[in-house]
């Protein structure tokens, strides 16, 4: 039922001794766009604290919460007042559920067109971890899949008041599972990205041609420990861009020097020759795109995307829109393949140019959908609302601050001496 649902009697009421207060949220658009946030008292019902609280208007007899302070809820454009505590989606009205100390209610207005039900949200995190749901707590466990990810395990295990568990335990407790997908490296995202801007800031402020190359290489070497079926795009591109500015700047540039070939005579070019001079000029110049590239693969095929979204203490929404940006190829990949083998499965081989080209259709068709499903994941989760919670972070270590003051070295040699 919708969450809206609330009688207005006061049957059900809870004990006005209880101490302590519980807090009231009234938002919009699934907390993007906070309108209160109030200390509300403990034992009275989330009926009772709303109506204390804000101005309410009900219908439907009375069990129906129509609008709060003038927002009212539209059948047109499917739009309605849904609520939780400690966010859970709630299985009772606001009238019978009795408020309990530290208990988050959380009203939103929101359109329902795509999902009436959210059974849970995690925009008050750290509920229900803390205070559970109509004053029962279950046991905090995190399980996490990487010894890489035991310092952020141990920091959000104090948070939630996490301990150990057995199998058994764990099946009657809340649990919170850490995941890294396929991001090898364990140092913090962003220090290593600012050690690649460092590196790929060298390459291009570098004037020697060893110099440039030597950077190519460290960075090419760091590309080719990644998974085959993962790097083959990025390496292609680099070293492929690399190579076409390498064959093509000689015979775009007219420079002085020993000519190793001459061509014809071509009207408005002239004559097309290579000589020694050019050489050097395409080789400096192939170096350097193909470190900067490289650079972009290293970003692209070892860094952890969300974790250096949630690293950003400011532009987070044009960091998240370079992180959707760089996941492109890599998600489709995935997509090509994943339909390559639903077709052999059906007896169908996609072979040639023409066989390829008719993935194209499903592949923007998935974009589209995967678009929209990360768009209500993060609605869902209160992106972009004022005062979330965030994931607590361990402190840098040695290996954050190196790779930072490896960075302004990087910018600093390759200014001075490269």
């Amino acid at each position: 039922m919708a969450a809206g649902l609330a009688a207005v009697a006061l049957a059900g009421c809870g004990s006005s001794h209880t101490k302590g207060s519980a807090t009231l949220w009234l938002t919009r658009d699934r907390g993007e766009h906070v309108m209160l946030v109030a200390r509300v008292k403990a034992g009275q019902t989330a009926m009772q604290a709303l109506q204390h609280a804000a101005k309410v208007k009900t219908s439907y007899g009375g069990r129906f919460v129509q609008a709060i302070n003038g927002l009212s809820g539209n059948r047109s454009s499917r739009r309605d007042w849904f609520y939780f505590v400690n966010g859970y989606e709630a299985d009772r009205g606001a009238a019978d559920y009795t408020l309990h100390p530290g208990d988050v209610e959380w009203w939103d207005y929101r359109p329902w067109k795509h999902a009436i039900h959210v059974p849970v949200v995690v925009g008050a995190f750290p509920e229900p971890f803390l205070h559970g749901y109509a004053g029962k707590t279950r046991d905090a466990a995190i399980v996490y899949e990487a010894e890489a990810l035991r310092p952020q395990a141990s920091a959000l295990g104090k948070l939630i008041h996490a301990k150990p568990l057995t199998a058994d335990e764990l099946s009657d407790a809340n649990v919170l599972f850490l995941t890294k997908a396929d991001v090898p490296l364990s140092a913090r995202p962003a220090p290593a990205a600012a050690l690649l801007f460092g590196l790929a800031a060298a390459a291009l402020m570098a004037r020697h041609t060893v110099s440039v190359a030597a950077l190519a290489a460290l960075l090419l070497v760091v590309c080719l420990r990644a998974p085959v079926s993962r790097r083959w795009p990025y390496l292609v591109g680099a070293v492929g861009s690399a190579a076409a500015l390498f064959v093509l700047t000689p015979f775009v540039e007219r420079l002085p020097g020993t000519v190793f070939w001459s061509g014809p005579s071509i009207p408005v070019v002239g004559t097309l020759d290579v000589t020694s001079t050019e050489l050097s000029g395409a080789l400096f110049n192939a170096c350097r795109l193909a470190a900067v590239s490289l650079a972009f693969a290293v970003y692209a095929l070892w860094l952890d995307h969300d974790r250096l979204v949630q690293a950003a203490g400011f532009a987070r929404r044009s960091v998240l829109a370079v992180a959707l940006a760089t996941r492109l190829v890599p998600a489709l990949e995935r997509d090509a393949s994943g339909l390559v083998e639903a077709l052999r499965g059906r007896g169908v081989e996609p072979e040639g140019l023409r066989g390829r080209a008719r993935l194209v259709s499903p592949l923007l068709a998935g974009s589209l959908e995967r678009s929209l499903n990360l768009a209500e994941a993060m609605e869902a989760r209160g992106f972009g609302r004022p005062g979330a919670t965030r994931l607590p972070q361990p402190r840098w270590g040695a290996r954050e601050q190196l790779a930072l003051a490896g960075a302004v070295l990087a910018v600093v040699v390759g200014a001075l001496w490269l």
